[in-house]
């Protein structure tokens, strides 16, 4: 990962809050946030429940605007979502009417003038089928292919327009343990061959450190950055290298120390 181009997005004193669920004023949910993501960097976010990690992410890919502060991607800022930006969220969201294929060409099909497919789009989406191992089930529709199968193909459909950032709001926090450690795996083949600019929000520690160049620790009430903490583990990586990688242990301790200083009622057992 190169940062000597300088920021593809950057984040400046961003704040946001929104009206109270019970009573008059605002809560203010996320406050004077600075953050900048190099090319190709790929950066985690974790924290408590409610420290902002969603409505950050929805504010850096323009879902929402920002109250104070702003927010640019190649030096441009925006306030609505702008173009080169992809998702994939915790749910695939597929068309169960389309196959595997068709669900991946979507992305490119949908805006086309007058429904007219945009010439090279085959070549583009079986690029995906294979980088994502999903080609031998290009005719299959999503029933017939396992949860984590499904979630592929929502990378895949994200990925197929190369956009210049990718946001990830815990897309593998639905599946079983074993088969999120895999699919672990297979997104961090998949998101280094794109090269492509990453932001994920995840609950899990060890994901966070596996995916990662840099993982964000919040705090919340108000949402704010608590730490940054790089993470200097060589790529490609796997999860049998790193069971026994020291770094890997010393930056799980430094992580867990951190979001028990900043919220320390994650590891009280005695209830709320």
């Amino acid at each position: 990962m190169s940062t000597d181009r300088g920021p593809l997005l950057e984040v400046s004193h961003v704040t946001k809050r929104f009206p109270r669920p019970e009573g008059p004023g605002l809560l203010t949910v996320l406050e004077d946030i600075n953050l900048s993501l190099a090319p190709g960097e790929f950066v985690s976010l974790i924290g408590p429940s409610g420290c902002g990690k969603t409505t950050l992410i929805r504010l850096m890919s323009g879902l929402m605007g920002c109250d104070d502060g702003w927010i640019a991607l190649r030096n441009e800022r925006f306030e609505s979502v702008p173009k080169g930006v992809g998702f994939v969220f915790q749910e695939p969201a597929l068309l169960p009417w389309c196959t595997v294929s068709e669900n991946i060409a979507f992305a490119l099909t949908a805006s086309a003038d007058a429904g007219k497919r945009r010439p090279g789009v085959d070549d583009l989406v079986n690029k995906q089928l294979e980088l994502t191992s999903l080609t031998p089930f290009a005719s299959y529709y999503p029933t017939q292919i396992s949860g984590g199968m499904q979630q592929r193909v929502g990378l895949a459909r994200a990925l197929v327009g190369s956009p210049d950032v990718l946001f990830m709001d815990e897309p593998l926090s639905a599946l079983d343990a074993f088969t999120r450690t895999a699919l672990q795996a297979d997104l961090g083949r998949i998101i280094e061959a794109a090269a492509t600019t990453t932001v994920l929000v995840t609950h899990d520690i060890d994901e966070a450190i596996f995916m990662s160049d840099r993982v964000v620790v919040m705090k919340a009430n108000p949402g704010e950055i608590a730490q940054i903490v790089d993470v200097p583990l060589a790529r490609p990586r796997s999860h049998e290298a790193l069971l026994d990688d020291a770094d890997y242990v010393a930056l799980r301790t430094e992580l867990m120390r951190i979001l028990l200083k900043v919220s320390p009622h994650i590891f009280n057992n005695s209830g709320n």
